[in-house]
C-alpha cells in the first residue's frame, strides 16, 4: 500500500474545482458596497449590459430586503447568502431596473459563471529538486514527482502531537512551538521522537539531503510529554488546541505517532471522540498504527475508522518494490469493532531523520544508527506516520478544499497495493 504521489496529484486535479470569484467593480475587500444615489444607479453596469443581451440575468443583491425584493418581481432560485447578507436569484431582464428601484435593495451585481482553475502546465509552479536526497523513503514514497510540480505543503500547517521539536535547521522559521495551557512541559524535545517524527513530515537539511515529504509545510509543535507520563487527556488538550486555531493558522493536518495502552471501542474512546471532532472540522488526522504485530489493532487513536491509521513496510533497504514485506513489528489486524487497521503502509524501517543531540534517543540508540552528526536511523510505525501526513499536506496544497474523507479516499486509491504479508497481502 505505497503512496504513489504522482498519481495522488493526478486525481487530485481531476477533483479540484477552485473557485475564485473575480472582485466586481467598486468592491472593497471582495464585498460589495452599496453607492448612495450621489454615486450612480444601484445596478451594476455589467448587470445592464447583459440585461440588454439576454433574456434572464443571475444576480447578487444587496439590501435590508433583499430576498423580498427577489421576490417581488418573481425571481427564481432565490437563495440567501448569508456570508454576504446578501441574496441571489434569476431574474427577468425586463425585470432588472424595477429590483434596482425597490427600497429594500441597495445594490446588485452579476451573479457571474466560475470556472476551474486547473491546468495542465506543470509549470506554474517552480520545480522543486533535491539532486543530492541520500534517503530512501521520499523516493519510495515518489515524493520527488509531487515536488517537480512545484508542491512541497508550502501554507499548510502540520500538528505535531509529540514529545515536542527542538529547533533545528531543517525547520527553520516554519516550525512554531506551541505552548499547551494545561502542560507546565516544556517546549524543548527531551526525548527526540517528536523532532524525528517532523523531519519526516517536513523536514528539509541546508544541503537537501536529508529531506521530509512535505518540506514547505509549516510545522506546530504540541509538546504533551510529561515527566509521569502521557494520559490522553493530555493527548486531547493538544487536539482542542489544533481545533481553536485550526483555521487562523490554516493546520490542515494533525499526526499522532502514539496510541493508548487499553483495547478500546472507539464508541466509548474519549480520545477517539477528539479525533472526529477535528475530522468533522476539516483537519486530517493521521496516526501510527503500533509496534504490537498482528491480531493487535485495538488501541486508540489507531482503533478509530475516520483516523488514516499508518503501518510500517520494509522496503529492505532498496527503491524496487517488489521485495517490500509489511515491517514484522507493525500492528495489523481488526479492531474490537471489526475495522480493518491500517489504512495504508509506508516504510517504517531504516528510516533516517534529524535528532537532537543529547535526547533520549540520541544517546540510547546505537552508534550504528547515527549515521552523521544530528541525523539518526531509526524503525517504527510512528516514523511511517508522518509520511502520510506529509502526503495529505501536499494534497491539500493543491487543492485546499478537499476534506479528509475526500483525502483519505485519494490516498487509499492511488497506493501500489497489497504488500506482501499484509491482510490480503
Amino acid at each position: 500500500m505505497r503512496l504513489n504521489f504522482l498519481r495522488i496529484i493526478l486525481l487530485a486535479l481531476a477533483l479540484a474545482l477552485a473557485l475564485p470569484i473575480s472582485a466586481q467593480a467598486g468592491s472593497t475587500g471582495g464585498v460589495e458596497f452599496a453607492p448612495s444615489e450621489e454615486q450612480g444607479p444601484k445596478v451594476d453596469e455589467t448587470v445592464a449590459r447583459l440585461a440588454d443581451e439576454k433574456s434572464r440575468v443571475n444576480v447578487i443583491v444587496y439590501g435590508s430586503d433583499a430576498v423580498g425584493a427577489l421576490t417581488r418581481i418573481g425571481a427564481s432560485e432565490i437563495e440567501f447568502l448569508a456570508l454576504l447578507d446578501a441574496a441571489r436569484g434569476s431574474v427577468r431582464s425586463s425585470a432588472v431596473d424595477e429590483l434596482g428601484r425597490d427600497a429594500g435593495v441597495s445594490y446588485l451585481v452579476v451573479d457571474a459563471p466560475v470556472e476551474r482553475t486547473d491546468s495542465d502546465d506543470d509549470d506554474l509552479l517552480p520545480a522543486l529538486s533535491f539532486p543530492l536526497l541520500t534517503t530512501l523513503y521520499p523516493q519510495i514514497d515518489q515524493a520527488p514527482a509531487a515536488w517537480r510540480q512545484g508542491y512541497d505543503g508550502s501554507g499548510i500547517g502540520i500538528a505535531v502531537i509529540d514529545s515536542g521539536v527542538t529547533p533545528t535547521a531543517d525547520f527553520g522559521s516554519r516550525l512554531t512551538q506551541v505552548r499547551l495551557a494545561s502542560s507546565g512541559t516544556s517546549l524543548e524535545d527531551a526525548y527526540g521522537h517528536g523532532t524525528f517524527v517532523a523531519g519526516v513530515a517536513a523536514g528539509e537539511s541546508g544541503d537537501g539531503r536529508y529531506v521530509g515529504i512535505a518540506p514547505g509545510a509549516d510545522i506546530y509543535s504540541l509538546n504533551v510529554a510529561r515527566g509521569d507520563g502521557v494520559f490522553t487527556s493530555d493527548v486531547i488538550a493538544a487536539l482542542n488546541w489544533v481545533y481553536n486555531n485550526r483555521q487562523a493558522r490554516n493546520i490542515r493536518v494533525a499526526v499522532l505517532s502514539l496510541g493508548e495502552t487499553l483495547p478500546s471501542s472507539y464508541k466509548t474512546s474519549a480520545l477517539d471522540a477528539a479525533v472526529e471532532i477535528l475530522w468533522r472540522a476539516g483537519v486530517v488526522v493521521v496516526v501510527s498504527a503500533g509496534n504490537a504485530g498482528p491480531d493487535t489493532a485495538q488501541y486508540a487513536p489507531a482503533n478509530d475508522p475516520f483516523a488514516i491509521t499508518v503501518g510500517a513496510s520494509d522496503p529492505n533497504d532498496t527503491l524496487g518494490t517488489l521485495d517490500d514485506t509489511i515491517a514484522s513489528f507493525s500492528t495489523y489486524g481488526h479492531t474490537l469493532d471489526g475495522f480493518l487497521k491500517p489504512d495504508l503502509v509506508a516504510p517504517g524501517r531504516h528510516v533516517v531523520a534529524p535528532v537532537p543531540a543529547g535526547t533520549t534517543l540520541d544517546r540510547t540508540a546505537p552508534d550504528a544508527n547515527h549515521v552523521e552528526p544530528g541525523y539518526l536511523r531509526a524503525n517504527g510505525t510512528s516514523f511511517s506516520a508522518p509520511q502520510v501526513a506529509g502526503a495529505v499536506a501536499i494534497l491539500l496544497q493543491h487543492d485546499p478544499k478537499l476534506t479528509p474523507d475526500q483525502v483519505k479516499w485519494l490516498l487509499q486509491q492511488t497506493t501500489r497495493g497489497s504488500v506482501s504479508g499484509t491482510p490480503g497481502g
